[in-house]
């Protein structure tokens, strides 16, 4: 069947818009859906070596490329039908199991608020990541894997793309506070703004809120008892980044 083009865009034929082995030393390289089924299929493959493929949900092909050749969770695969897009990571038996939102928002040209949603699934050699419309938090760490940047586990890559999340955060809290010190100059100089300005910043961050806050239950019993996989510097980072977060998001 053919693909229609709006659907494939990002993707190739089978719905993987990239993919990358990493070396033992965390080093990524390029492969391409033939590479990623060899990779997949391999035995023996070197300790500590790992993928991660990032697939484009909206593509026909991919429902049926994940089903043939990874062996996913069924409680991911709910996740993606479902649609959810809460923002939260957890433990279902020794898998991972993450919802990751970028937000673009821009208070100064009052433009609204956009969140496109990242779901991912977390295994000891392979990260896979879905996502239905391009996310800059991958982009960028895409970037980072491209520059040279290293990599030891599947987690470390989770853990720079919650980073990149906080960072956003910052920027958005930034822009908040200029937009309400102008709206505070306003007021001092007897010009009042429009109450639709405030009302619209309020809805905005509840929304951010609800969207971004991972669900603290689940975090708290990953962080404490985290699958016998993850490494005690992979736990401590996503530990550190997370604690980053929610104190950002507060």
């Amino acid at each position: 069947m053919a693909v229609p083009a709006a659907m494939a865009y990002g993707a190739d034929q089978s719905g993987l818009v990239y993919g990358y082995v990493f070396s033992a030393a965390g080093a990524g390289r390029a492969v391409d859906t033939a590479g990623a089924v060899a990779w997949l299929g391999e035995g023996g493959k070197p300790e500590r070596e790992f993928i991660w493929l990032h697939f484009n949900s909206a593509h026909a092909a991919t429902e049926h490329w994940l089903r043939r050749h990874l062996d996913l969770p069924e409680e991911f695969t709910d996740v993606l039908k479902e649609g959810s897009r809460s923002t939260r990571i957890e433990q279902v038996h020794r898998s991972l199991i993450a919802v990751v939102n970028d937000v673009v928002y821009d208070l100064m040209r009052q433009s609204s608020l956009q969140v496109a949603t990242l779901w991912l699934s977390v295994e000891p050699r392979c990260l896979l990541s879905v996502r239905s419309q391009p996310l800059q938090s991958v982009d960028r760490l895409r970037a980072a894997v491209k520059a040279g940047e290293t990599f030891p586990s599947p987690l470390a890559l989770v853990v720079h793309l919650l980073r990149d999340q906080a960072d956003v955060l910052v920027q958005i809290m930034r822009g908040t506070a200029e937009k309400v010190d102008r709206i505070e100059d306003s007021f001092l100089a007897d010009r009042l703004p429009e109450r639709a300005n405030l009302g619209g910043i309020r809805r905005d961050l509840v929304r951010l809120q609800r969207l971004l806050a991972p669900e603290p239950a689940a975090l708290f019993r990953l962080v404490s008892r985290p699958p016998d996989w993850v490494t005690l510097e992979d736990a401590q980072d996503l530990q550190q980044s997370t604690e980053e977060f929610a104190v950002v998001l507060r």
